[in-house]
């Protein structure tokens, strides 16, 4: 497997903001789909049921064969202010996750390390540069957890030790993370592989352009913050998520009811929507394995405003059945395997 170089600039405007140059071979990135939101109409019970299908079959991708596998390799890159001062890192992953009858059994590895801003020791007169890698080992039969950090192996509970551990590496899975964008992969919010990261429920309008359905989502946890989340479907899969934010003064915004929406309900989410600022962008490509299969294989996400920049690049390798080691759901094997060794 190869990591492919990587370029990093800062700029000073208005502060600190990151951008990011990343290349995997001589591949083109995928283009920005460009939302127009003039276009959005109320949604169509058909549209409604249509986008409803695309999400369930989403959620389904694990349960559709006996054993899934897949390996994800990839870089993540962060800016911004800690304590004062500026921050950039860098850091490149490795995650192998195996699921078997649907999420009931399943193996998750995670390796990971920085590229930048070594931690230097001095001990004995000499300078040692201090290992800055991170491995994570999670085996799940039943209520039953089987783990290791690093070559450290923890006796069977049934309460899971690593799951912290995992959420704060920033663990995601793929197709859950096709809904989502670099602050949730980065929070690891996006790590349930039964669970797309939008509902039908917050579903308020969509349009039609060729091929692609474009559907907003809205969401609102507060009266000074607005969220509209629109995702691109086509050929029954997110290709592109964009978050767009409104932001005011607390108590500027009504609290807006999706299910029985007054007429200030409804101008209010227009104005919000018109006004909105992109702040975050995740594109997909994707690839059939099995006639009933599709998968993503190239994953890119980045925050686009905010204090915080932060960009991912995945690229995913998936197995099924028997092209699938019998290895990964041996406890004996907890801790000696890297996502790596899950595929020939």
């Amino acid at each position: 497997m190869v990591f492919y170089g990587c370029r990093v600039s800062v700029c000073w405007l208005c502060g600190f903001i990151l951008t990011l140059s990343l290349g995997f071979a001589a591949e083109k990135k995928p283009s920005d789909f460009e939302i127009d939101v003039a276009k959005l109409e109320p949604v169509t019970p058909e549209t409604k049921h249509a986008i409803q299908d695309c999400l369930i079959d989403l959620e389904s991708t694990p349960l559709l064969v006996q054993r899934l596998a897949v390996v994800v390799t990839g870089e993540v890159f962060t800016g911004g202010r800690i304590e004062g001062q500026e921050a950039v890192n860098a850091k490149q992953f490795a995650i192998g996750w195996v699921t078997q009858a649907g999420a009931k059994n399943q193996r998750v590895i995670f390796q990971g390390a920085s590229l930048l801003n070594p931690v230097l020791r001095d001990r004995d007169g000499q300078r040692y540069v201090q290992s800055s890698a991170n491995s994570f080992d999670q085996l799940k039969r039943g209520d039953e957890y089987f783990e290791a950090r690093g070559p450290k192996r923890y006796p069977m509970s049934r309460k899971p030790r690593l799951a912290p551990l995992l959420k704060v590496s920033g663990v995601f899975y793929p197709t859950t993370a096709t809904t989502a964008t670099a602050t949730e992969w980065y929070r690891g919010s996006a790590a349930n592989p039964l669970a797309a990261r939008v509902e039908i429920e917050r579903l308020v309008s969509s349009y039609q352009e060729g091929k692609k359905t474009i559907a907003e989502f809205y969401y609102q946890s507060n009266d000074s913050a607005v969220l509209h989340r629109f995702i691109v479907f086509e050929g029954g899969v997110p290709i592109q998520v964009e978050d767009r934010m409104a932001m005011s003064t607390p108590g500027r915004f009504r609290l807006v009811s999706l299910l029985q929406p007054k007429s200030a309900d409804l101008e209010q989410m227009k104005r919000t929507r018109e006004s909105a600022v992109p702040v975050a962008r995740t594109q997909t490509k994707w690839k059939k394995i099995q006639a009933d299969l599709q998968v993503p294989i190239e994953i890119r996400s980045r925050t686009i405003n905010g204090p915080h920049a932060i960009e991912f690049v995945a690229n995913c390798v998936w197995l099924t059945n028997e092209k699938i080691k019998p290895v990964a759901f041996e406890p004996t094997s907890v801790g000696t395997l890297t996502p790596l060794q899950l595929i020939d």
